[in-house]
């Protein structure tokens, strides 16, 4: 089953992947974090912090990320709450996308992928990856298909899809925010969003 909440507990073997969190942290405190795998990333999901990794300051926005390299390390919220994704596992250097997105309902629904025989509300393609791929949700609500099979997902699901499962986003039911995090590329290591249009 691809759609994990809560996580790890069900974990599927395959997954580079180990863990995920989201945080909401308020404004005006300092949030000490320890490092829990061999590779972590921090993206700010809503709202912008201060991250102190070892010695050095990096400061992230909406939508942008770092890699944490320390085993201690330090959030402060600047003016407003900040909604942090922490994500770790054991991924290789070699992997393919990551970031933010947002996601609505258009009138002008259309799927521009591989053949889809479900109703539609979005602007998205069924596709696939030379990786897999890990949709962390932190708000909204949404119908998705991962291996043909439709799942409802909201704030704290994961949507996880092994590398050459399509996946899609078909229906949504209030507006889609969360992390699109693909790990270690295989060969023939295509990135970006793939198609078969000749059949799945």
């Amino acid at each position: 089953m691809p759609v994990l909440d809560p996580w790890p507990s069900r974990a599927p073997s395959w997954s580079e992947v180990e863990y995920y969190e989201i945080l909401e942290v308020p404004p005006n405190i300092i949030l000490s974090l320890q490092k829990r795998s061999e590779k972590e990333k921090l993206f700010a999901g809503k709202g912008s912090c201060s991250v102190m990794i070892g010695n050095e300051k990096k400061d992230l926005t909406n939508g942008s990320s770092v890699e944490v390299t320390s085993m201690l390390f330090h959030v402060s919220a600047s003016e407003e709450p900040v909604t942090l994704i922490r994500i770790g596992g054991s991924w290789e250097s070699d992997c393919g996308g990551c970031g933010v997105f947002s996601m609505d309902k258009s009138a002008e629904a259309e799927n521009t992928g591989d053949p889809a025989d479900y109703p539609r509300n979005t602007l998205f393609d069924n596709h696939f990856h030379d990786c897999d791929e890990f949709w962390i949700i932190f708000k909204g609500r949404a119908l998705v298909y991962s291996e043909g099979k439709p799942y409802t997902i909201s704030a704290g699901s994961c949507i996880a899809t092994k590398r050459g499962d399509h996946h899609d986003i078909a229906e949504i039911y209030e507006t889609l925010q969360g992390v699109y995090f693909e790990t270690t590329l295989k060969s023939p290591k295509r990135p970006g969003h793939l198609h078969n249009p000749d059949g799945l």
